[in-house]
């Protein structure tokens, strides 16, 4: 079946082998490959320190989906410490969605209402297996509960993580599909790696719970020192276009 996804890759792609790539020159390669979504990963402190300035907001711009992940902010100075400069720079940048872990807050009402001043919409992704909590379907239903007007990301990786056959997939999707702003893809690998290149590990049984055929979808494929991001984008398009 022909799908329209917005695809694109996360800034996270060089984390560990170009650790030290700002987001501007990243964001250029992946427009240069014909990307049509983005999302930045604020992982670590040190990516907040890059120089954000008006040539870097109008190329993010110019993705037609873009998506900010938000770091772990599991202690209350942590959410004072960033909330503003996510808010400051996803409203520069016209961001869709903001993402966030579950398993990594303490209280979901206070989290929602730091970000009441941002453009894009909260949302929170289903979590591996390493976590205790956001894995299943239950936790998700009660984030909600919580945070009704919340999107929600569909991490496929994460579900591999959980079950290697994937069906877990479908009472999620089915339970959460009006939430879905967009899915997070990539292979598994081993636990060590967690987010290898899909064309390296050939996981393909994860395309499988693509259901949705126009969401966007933000790559998390990591290149661990070999891997060929040409490769990973082209190996991802003749799976799902």
């Amino acid at each position: 079946m022909k799908t329209n996804h917005p695809l694109g890759f996360s800034t996270g792609f060089y984390y560990k082998s170009f650790k030290d790539w700002p987001f501007l020159k990243q964001a250029r390669l992946y427009k240069s490959l014909g990307c049509e979504a983005i999302e930045l990963a604020f992982m670590r402190d040190y990516y907040f320190e890059q120089d954000f300035d008006e040539e870097f907001y109008e190329l993010i711009k110019s993705f037609t989906y873009r998506s900010i992940h938000m770091p772990r902010m599991l202690l209350p100075e942590d959410l004072e410490k960033y909330h503003k400069k996510i808010i400051k720079i996803a409203n520069q940048i016209e961001a869709h969605t903001l993402v966030a872990h579950p398993g990594e807050i303490s209280d979901f009402p206070e989290f929602a209402n730091r970000f009441d001043g941002c453009c894009a919409n909260l949302a929170f992704e289903n979590m591996d297996s390493r976590n205790a909590y956001g894995k299943t379907t239950e936790d998700l239903l009660k984030v909600f509960e919580m945070v009704p007007n919340a999107k929600w990301v569909f991490d496929l990786n994460h579900i591999y993580s959980n079950d290697r056959t994937m069906n877990m997939a479908d009472n999620m999707y089915d339970k959460l599909k009006d939430r879905l702003a967009h899915y997070h893809l990539s292979g598994f690998g081993n636990e060590e790696t967690l987010h290898d290149c899909l064309y390296q590990t050939k996981e393909d049984i994860i395309f499988s719970k693509l259901y949705n055929d126009s969401a966007p979808i933000i790559l998390e494929s990591v290149d661990n020192n070999s891997a060929d991001i040409h490769k990973e984008l082209n190996y991802v398009k003749t799976h799902i276009l």
